[in-house]
């Protein structure tokens, strides 16, 4: 059964956000609700159903509206099903998430030639840097999906996930004694 539940934590021009989560309590995307408007210069127009992401960043085009919500979750399966960002390579990791760490792995030297790498794979700055704390976060012993997660992003590449664990941790510290 697919739950939804309204995100406080987005924002959408067009309406309420609501994060999709399959029967396993996975998160699989978002969509947007927009009111029905009564009155507008072109007559009432009734209430829509936008898709604003398919999860792990994988964006959609959200200029299709829905009719109902089960419509546009429809959407999200169906992108989730048939998008190669999200197929597993041999790693055990999603075509998106190597990239992420591949990203991170790469020395830029050009100022702004990182952000530049980060957009054009797709990305949005807070997208980017969201996936990548998931990644190199320690997982719940309970979630075999986030262990076995966890376990793949440290075989695909050690010693750039305990640089990146040493770094986060290092500003979490710094921030704490700021504060």
């Amino acid at each position: 059964m697919t739950t939804i539940l309204r995100d406080e934590l987005h924002r959408d021009s067009r309406g309420t956000v609501h994060a999709v989560y399959d029967d396993n309590g996975a998160r699989i995307g978002s969509i947007v609700r927009q009111d029905a408007r009564p009155h507008t210069p072109f007559g009432p127009m009734p209430e829509r159903w936008y898709v604003s992401d398919a999860g792990n960043g994988v964006r959609v085009s959200s200029a299709t509206g829905y009719d109902s919500a089960d419509a546009a979750i429809t959407a999200i399966r169906n992108t989730r099903d048939t998008s190669p960002a999200l197929a597993r390579t041999e790693s055990g990791l999603t075509r998106r998430d190597e990239t992420v760490l591949i990203i991170e792995r790469t020395r830029f030297v050009q100022p702004g030639a990182k952000q530049q790498a980060i957009v054009e794979a797709g990305f949005t700055p807070h997208g980017y840097a969201r996936r990548l704390a998931y990644l190199i976060n320690e997982p719940d012993p309970d979630d075999a999906e986030e262990v076995a997660l966890a376990h793949a992003v440290e075989a695909f590449d050690p010693l750039l996930v305990k640089r990146l664990r040493r770094l986060r941790d290092r500003h979490t510290r710094a921030g704490a004694r700021s504060a």
